[in-house]
């Protein structure tokens, strides 16, 4: 057990880092661990007794010749900060990682966005699905002036018009041609619906 007291400004600064929803880890010049916060043992599945003075390469052969060695390696080399997203097949997961390099190395803050990529590759098989289908798709805002915020190729095709970008140029009651029809539109869509 060592003998080194922390100092007061030292324990509130170690408090701190235990505090915050982000993992956190730091390495010195040569990419050894000098620090892991609790939120990082946990997402990289080791101990800080497993993983200081390891370098992060050794202790992670996947991030070998990663995007994550490189941003992190020319990070300290230019000074500059950097951030980043990447896969971690080892924990199946997403990371942000944020670098921030000083005179000692580096302080590296990451945290699991695996929820987040998968609701957008949710969004992304969504709107292939919208994107294709054989009818008319429209989204617009609120009002009978709202114009069109989304519409499919399905839309373009039905209205006979030029682009995707075109549609969003009106909102549905533009596309009523008659005027009946479009009275009837305006209508409901402004509250003056019949009641039940």
């Amino acid at each position: 057990m060592s003998s080194k007291r922390e100092s007061p400004e030292e324990s509130v600064y170690q408090q701190t880092l235990e505090r915050v929803s982000d993992a956190i880890v730091s390495v010195d010049t040569n990419f050894q661990y000098t620090y892991l916060n609790k939120n990082a043992e946990e997402l990289l599945g080791k101990t800080q007794s497993e993983l200081l003075g390891e370098v992060i390469w050794d202790a992670f052969p996947e991030t070998q010749n990663s995007i994550a060695q490189d941003r992190i390696e020319k990070a300290l080399h230019t000074n500059q900060e950097t951030q980043f997203e990447r896969y971690n097949e080892s924990v199946d997961s997403w990371f942000r990682v944020r670098v921030f390099p000083d005179t000692n190395g580096l302080s590296i803050f990451f945290n699991d966005i695996t929820e987040r990529k998968e609701r957008e590759v949710e969004l992304e098989r969504y709107e292939q699905i919208i994107e294709t289908l054989p009818v008319a798709v429209g989204q617009n805002a609120p009002g009978n002036k709202g114009e069109f915020e989304y519409v499919n190729q399905g839309m373009v095709e039905m209205f006979g018009l030029e682009s995707k970008e075109q549609a969003t140029q009106y909102s549905p009651a533009d596309l009523y041609v008659d005027p009946q029809e479009r009275e009837v539109f305006n209508k409901k869509n402004t509250g003056q619906r019949r009641s039940p």
